[in-house]
């Protein structure tokens, strides 16, 4: 695997209202291409013209007549994974990509924000977290797809998707070296794991904002164009990786 070579940087910035959980949102990684390996062209075929009319042709023999190969079958696509109790599907249209959510929890998308548009349950939700309609979108104004769960005591958990165009996964050293370049955000660990649309990296943290321990969990999702970032963040780690587990058991291709 190929180490990444950030151009920008990874920039992780914690949201400062303080009645948000601090989730990550991360800033544009770019990776170095590949050189371009260069093909070469194979010479034209050489064509004789006959002078004199050509001979009757014979029938092949079956000996020399070659088989043609078998159309290999293209593997099935793996089965949708159910919906778990208690969840419903939070789908992000532009990547065609959906995974399991809390069924509480309150959606934000892009029509959304870029309308500045809240639905009845954001508002609310704004409300009982003390900020406002429009402050709470611009905390998601570059997410495929954000849910966010009720405050509990000034704290919302919740969980977002954006899109990043990485190269491959980055290794753990990267990991360790940019995260501390930050200066925000502790890793707590690392976990390489598989999901339906690809390899992933899962990075667990955690942030303190106004003397108070955010776990956060950070996950990279390798689809092939390019790859998908999944944050969450709440007041207690069980809470988090309740949220991440679901995500990545149930993110498929829709």
């Amino acid at each position: 695997m190929a180490r990444m070579t950030p151009i920008r940087g990874l920039v992780l910035v914690l949201a400062m209202t303080p009645a948000l959980s601090g989730c990550l949102v991360i800033g544009a990684m770019n990776a170095t291409e590949p050189a371009s390996i260069p093909v070469a062209s194979a010479p034209a075929a050489t064509v004789a013209v006959p002078t004199s009319s050509p001979p009757t042709p014979t029938a092949p023999s079956s000996a020399s007549s070659p088989t043609p190969p078998a159309t290999p079958t293209p593997p099935a696509a793996p089965a949708p994974p159910a919906l778990p109790d208690g969840t419903k599907w939070a789908t992000a249209d532009n990547e065609q990509l959906r995974f399991a959510v809390a069924s509480s929890w309150v959606e934000i998308n892009p029509s959304m924000v870029a309308a500045g548009a809240p639905s009845p349950e954001v508002k609310k939700l704004a409300k009982d977290l003390g900020v406002s309609s429009g402050e709470l979108l611009g905390r998601f104004e570059s997410i495929e797809i954000a849910y966010l769960a009720a405050p509990v005591n000034g704290y919302s958990s919740n969980i977002s998707m954006s899109i990043e165009t990485l190269a491959s996964l980055p290794d753990d050293e990267w990991v360790k070296s940019v995260f501390a370049q930050s200066g925000k955000v502790k890793v707590v660990s690392t976990e390489r794991v598989t999901t339906l649309v690809g390899p992933a990296l899962r990075i667990n943290g955690s942030a303190t904002f106004k003397g108070v321990t955010i776990p956060l969990a950070t996950v990279i999702v390798d689809v092939g164009r390019h790859s998908v970032v999944l944050e969450v963040a709440a007041r207690k780690r069980s809470d988090v990786d309740k949220a991440t587990n679901y995500a990545l058991t149930t993110l498929h291709s829709i």
